[in-house]
């Protein structure tokens, strides 16, 4: 299996990005963490892929940017497993 091309959109001090923290590394998963609040140009990026302003927001080969937020944690674990 192909390590997949991760890129999460986190927030320095948040609850929510260190559970996506704690998720990717579970699983060994690399990835690229773009910090919203200490560079706003990749809260624009963020936007503009996901078309909506809530994080964090992980992308995953470059075809989708998924929020993942306390109701969806286990999808996006899941997701995270099956790629």
């Amino acid at each position: 299996m192909q390590t997949p091309e991760i890129t999460a959109y986190l927030k320095t001090y948040c609850g929510w990005s260190a559970g996506v923290r704690a998720v990717l590394a579970k699983y060994n998963l690399p990835y690229t963490e773009k910090d919203i609040i200490q560079n706003p140009a990749f809260r624009w990026e963020m936007e503009t892929k996901s078309g909506q302003p809530l994080s964090p927001c992980v992308e995953i080969n470059a075809d989708q940017c998924a929020v993942c937020h306390r109701a969806a944690r286990g999808r996006c674990e899941a997701e995270f497993v099956s790629r």
